[in-house]
Formats: C-alpha cells, sequence, structure tokens
C-alpha cells in the first residue's frame, strides 16, 4: 500500500472517530457548533492531503469535545446543587434573592460562548466555576441555617419543656421574667437569618440555646426541690407535727419560683431545709419522750392505780409538742413519768404498811383496826393518797393505844 494513501486512511478513521465522539456530545446536550466548524477543517485538509495536519486537528477536537463534555457536566450539577440549595433555604424562610440573581447570571453564562481563533466556543467551563463557588457559599450559608434553626427549634422544645413539664410554674410569665434575653437574642437571630446574616444568626442562635438551657436546667433543678420539700412538709403534717412555719416558708419559695427569681428562691428553699430537719428532729424526739411517758402511765393504770392527773399532763404535754414547744413539753412529759412512777413507788409503800398493820393487829384491837385498813385500801385505789396516809396514820395510833 502507497504509503499516502496509508497516512489518509489513518486521518480519515481518526476523523471519524472524533465525529462519533462530537455526536455522542451532541446527544449529551453539548453545543457541538464549534466542534462542526473544526471537523469541516479536518476534512478539507484531508481533500488537500494535508494528513498530519489534519490529524493534529483531529486531536484537537478529541480534546475540546472531552473538555466541553466534563465541563457541561459540572456546571449541570453545580447548577442542580445550587437550585436545591436555594430551595432548602426558601423553606427556611431566607432571603434567597442573591442566590436566585447569581444563578440567573450562571446560567445565562452556560448559555454564552467565548470567540477562540474566530471559533465561538462554549463557557461551560466559566459557568461550571461560577456554580461551583457559589455551590461552596451557600452550603455554607444552608450549614449555618440548619444549625441556627436547629438551635432555635431546640431552644423552643426546652422553653416548653420548662413551662409546660412542670405544674408549679405551668401558665407563668416565665418568658418575660426568666427567658426574656435568650428569647430576644432568639429572636433577633431569626431575623438575622432572613435578612441573610447566616453566620450572626448561627452564632446568636446557638448562645441563646446554651443560655437556655442553663436556665431551665436550673429551674427545673429549683422545681424540683421545693416538690421534694412540699412532699417532706406534707409527710411530716401527717406525724401531726406543727409545719405552719414550714408551709410559710415553702409558699414564700414558691412565690419567689413563681416570680422568676431562681436565686433567692432556692436561697429561701436551703433555710426551708434545715428548718424542716429541725423540726422533724425535734418533733420526733419529743414525740419518743411522750409515748416513754405514756407507757409509764400506761403501766401504772394497768396495776389499778389512778392516773387521771398524768393523764392531763400528758395531753397538756402533746398539745405543747404540736405547736413547737419543744421544752415545753418534754419538761411536762418527764414530770408525768415521774408523776407516774411517784405514784407506783407511793403506792407500793404504801401497801406494805398496809400489809404490816394487819399482820400486827391482835384480836383484841382487830375489829378497829382492820375497818381503818379497809379505808386506806379504798383511798389508794381511788388515788386519794392523803387520805389513805392518813388512815394509816389512824390505824397505827389505834394500834399504839
Amino acid at each position: 500500500m502507497p504509503f499516502g494513501r496509508k497516512r489518509k486512511e489513518g486521518a480519515e478513521a481518526a476523523l471519524e472517530e472524533a465525529v462519533a465522539a462530537v455526536d455522542a456530545a451532541q446527544h449529551d446536550g453539548v453545543d457541538v457548533s464549534a466542534l462542526r466548524v473544526l471537523i469541516r477543517g479536518v476534512e478539507k485538509r484531508i481533500a488537500k492531503r494535508r494528513y498530519d495536519e489534519a490529524v493534529r486537528r483531529v486531536e484537537t477536537v478529541q480534546r475540546l469535545t472531552e473538555k466541553l463534555v466534563t465541563e457541561r457536566q459540572d456546571a449541570v450539577e453545580a447548577m442542580d446543587r445550587l437550585e436545591e440549595l436555594l430551595e432548602r433555604l426558601r423553606q427556611a424562610d431566607v432571603d434567597v434573592s442573591r442566590g436566585e440573581a447569581a444563578l440567573k447570571e450562571i446560567r445565562t453564562l452556560f448559555e454564552g460562548e467565548k470567540v477562540v481563533k474566530g471559533v465561538p466556543i462554549p463557557t461551560y467551563g466559566s459557568a461550571a466555576s461560577a456554580a461551583a463557588a457559589a455551590v461552596d457559599n451557600y452550603e455554607r450559608m444552608a450549614e449555618n441555617v440548619v444549625k441556627a434553626r436547629r438551635a432555635l427549634s431546640i431552644l423552643h422544645d426546652e422553653v416548653e419543656t420548662l413551662e409546660e413539664g412542670q405544674e408549679l410554674i405551668r401558665g407563668l410569665a416565665l418568658r418575660e421574667r426568666l427567658l426574656g434575653e435568650p428569647l430576644t437574642a432568639a429572636e433577633e437571630a431569626d431575623r438575622r437569618l432572613t435578612l441573610g446574616e447566616h453566620e450572626t444568626a448561627q452564632e446568636l442562635a446557638e448562645r441563646a440555646l446554651e443560655e437556655t438551657r442553663e436556665i431551665v436546667r436550673h429551674a427545673l433543678r429549683a422545681v424540683g426541690r421545693h416538690e421534694e420539700l412540699r412532699l417532706a412538709v406534707a409527710a411530716l403534717k401527717e406525724e401531726r407535727a406543727p409545719t405552719a412555719d414550714l408551709e410559710s416558708e415553702l409558699h414564700r419559695g414558691r412565690t419567689l419560683l413563681e416570680e422568676g427569681e431562681l436565686t433567692p428562691a432556692i436561697g429561701a428553699l436551703d433555710t426551708l431545709d434545715d428548718h424542716l430537719a429541725d423540726v422533724r428532729d425535734r418533733y420526733r424526739e419529743g414525740l419518743q419522750t411522750l409515748r416513754a411517758a405514756e407507757a409509764i402511765v400506761a403501766q401504772a393504770e394497768s396495776w389499778g392505780f389512778q392516773t387521771d392527773a398524768q393523764r392531763d399532763i400528758l395531753a397538756s404535754a402533746g398539745k405543747a409538742l404540736r405547736r413547737g414547744r419543744w421544752k415545753e413539753a418534754e419538761g411536762l412529759a418527764n414530770r408525768a413519768r415521774q408523776d407516774a412512777a411517784s405514784v407506783r413507788e407511793t403506792h407500793k409503800a404504801l401497801s406494805e404498811t398496809l400489809e404490816e398493820l394487819r399482820l400486827s393487829a391482835d384480836p383484841e384491837n382487830r375489829g378497829v383496826v382492820l375497818p381503818i385498813i379497809d379505808i386506806a385500801d379504798r383511798a389508794m385505789m381511788e388515788g386519794d393518797y392523803d387520805r389513805a396516809k392518813a388512815a394509816i396514820r389512824e390505824a397505827e395510833r389505834r394500834l399504839q393505844g
């Protein structure tokens, strides 16, 4: 085969391959006008037997085809991504007018062309670069918006937790008292978002969220403390302990909470906690003392002794205890216990004396002494120890006389 023919066939084969690539690019949406112009130039060079030059031009066509296909694909993907980001921002009520204007310019650039050595070449590459830069910008913007919106959403959830999750402070004006500053900052963050100041909005929202979380944690701890103390005071009241002062302090703590005065409220609740512990300990100690005295009096009663006086003293001790008069209650309980013990000892001593008198009575005076001893017995059973003692003295005198 002559060398010239071989070169011609090589050039024609290369041209055929380039045409196929251009056709495929056109099918994919690439503007191939410039490529068709270059192909016609290749055909002319082959016709003029300038095969080497034709092959070089074919290589140029192939490189340009690949470049345009890639640039167009990059531009389309970037524009689609930009449109997606703008839609997300619209859904978030963010002003995207600048982004829409930028996208419009990019589409114009995408559809434009520039003349290179007399050949108009599509400006896909410029459109792709511009779209990629816009995507980077709006991705950062969208990320800031998402973070800001998430922070604001969590913030409002925290507020709902504070306002609705706790019976004590439900429906109170805590937005103004406790959460005024962070909620104002949240509103400003929302406003900045609509103005497109996304980084500032994110910073404001996240700072407001952190402040709100801290306030909510603080408030819930205070409310929880109030509830614990409320239950403790109620339990102590069930024991019939004096709780009027405790209930007054509890009311003061609640009032401070309702007014959003957290620090003073916690201080008041701390004071209440100390007072509650003191009342509980004193009351229960007094109750133990009272019950110990009641047990001794009951024992005396079980032996047949009259203990009405001691029972009256115990009743007074119980009243003093329930009124928080600790020393008075303790003194009365001890007095009742001592009196009961004294009654028991007196009764025992008098009983022994009567028994001795019975044994010492002889037949001559028994008829006189025993009736007197019976009088003493009855007096003792009635708790009238003075009368019993007088009868015993009379019996002793008769025995001696």
